[in-house]
């Protein structure tokens, strides 16, 4: 049968909302869990799999442009298993999280200022 006497192939989609941009690991957080988590030799899969997360979960908190996992997604279970497995300090994950929590701040707000300094959005 062919559709386009229906006038199906004609609809316009449009684009999808929620959808979320992903980059490579950028943010303070992101570089410190990558990097040992290569030095340990593990595979993105096996590493959550280690800490008890779906492997898309650990993906999106490490492609996220925003450089730092959803509050609803990560707990401090996650920092404590992350710390156990990678061999990394509480401390060190905690700042890491906290330097990249005051970078995506910086980004919102030079967004909604139009005053992009450092960041360019494009």
């Amino acid at each position: 049968m062919d559709k386009s006497r229906f006038g199906l192939n004609q609809i316009p989609m449009p684009p999808t909302v929620n959808t979320i941009e992903y980059i490579g690991p950028h943010s303070p957080f992101q570089k410190l869990i990558e990097f040992h988590r290569k030095s340990c030799g593990f595979s993105l899969a096996q590493l959550a799999k280690k800490i008890g997360v779906p492997h898309v979960r650990l993906y999106i908190w490490m492609h996220n442009i925003h450089g730092i996992p959803h509050m609803k997604a990560f707990d401090r279970k996650y920092i404590r298993r992350l710390a156990e497995v990678l061999n990394i300090s509480r401390s060190d994950i905690k700042g890491a999280l906290d330097a990249s929590r005051r970078i995506a701040a910086r980004r919102v707000i030079d967004a909604l200022t139009g005053s992009y300094g450092y960041w360019d959005p494009t």
